[in-house]
């Protein structure tokens, strides 16, 4: 069985967490740039909500 992916989403903005090319974080509305996590990827970032991309669509 595959992991669903998930994007983390900053609850306060509603910004999907990213890294630019320099690898500083890069808030987005557009989640095609938006880095996809695994739900246990996502647990080292506990001040983001991680938000399935299924339920996103």
């Amino acid at each position: 069985m595959t992991e669903k992916l998930g994007v983390l989403v900053d609850p306060k903005h509603s910004y999907f967490i990213g890294n630019n090319r320099d690898g500083f974080p890069l808030y987005s509305v557009n989640i095609e740039y938006a880095h996809k996590y695994t739900r246990k990827e996502a647990e080292q970032f506990p001040q983001f909500k991680w938000v399935s991309l299924e339920d996103l669509k």
